[in-house]
């Protein structure tokens, strides 16, 4: 019996089946390398400290999320040995958040999967599809990102 053809999706539903494979394929990879409490909220926090200890302020801003949120996505990965927080020494009223040793191989497992997708994905799509869609997921981003409707 041959298979149905797929529905044609509108681009939400597209980037959302898209991003809960990607999720699935990337917790099965760390799972199968050590790491089976990936959160999909660690990537870009771990992309982006790996330039560095950061503020939570900062790191609200980079996954486009509140303060409460992002404080509570550093307490896990602070719960998980990934993280150390320490207060500021130039303002004590802000904490700066760095990544431990464990939180570095984490690192480095979590954005070594994110290339292997992506190289993969560029195997097999064309180089100007690929810009294409990247260009249309950041328009996307940043519309509702800052709230924008």
């Amino acid at each position: 019996m041959a298979t149905p053809p797929r529905p044609r999706l509108v681009i939400g539903d597209a980037i959302a089946l898209a991003r809960l494979a990607w999720i699935r394929e990337t917790q099965r990879r760390l799972t199968a390398m050590g790491y089976a409490e990936f959160r999909r909220s660690d990537t870009a926090i771990l992309r982006r400290l790996r330039v560095g200890p950061a503020a939570f302020v900062e790191l609200a801003d980079v996954v486009h999320v509140s303060r409460q949120a992002i404080r509570k996505f550093i307490e896990g990965l602070d719960t998980r040995g990934y993280v150390s927080i320490v207060r500021d020494e130039g303002d004590a009223r802000r904490s700066m958040v760095s990544l431990t040793s464990s939180g570095e191989k984490y690192a480095d497992a979590v954005i070594d999967v994110a290339r292997a997708l992506h190289s993969e994905v560029a195997r097999v799509v064309d180089s100007a599809d690929m810009a294409t869609a990247v260009g249309v997921l950041a328009t996307v981003t940043d519309k509702w990102a800052a709230g924008v409707s």
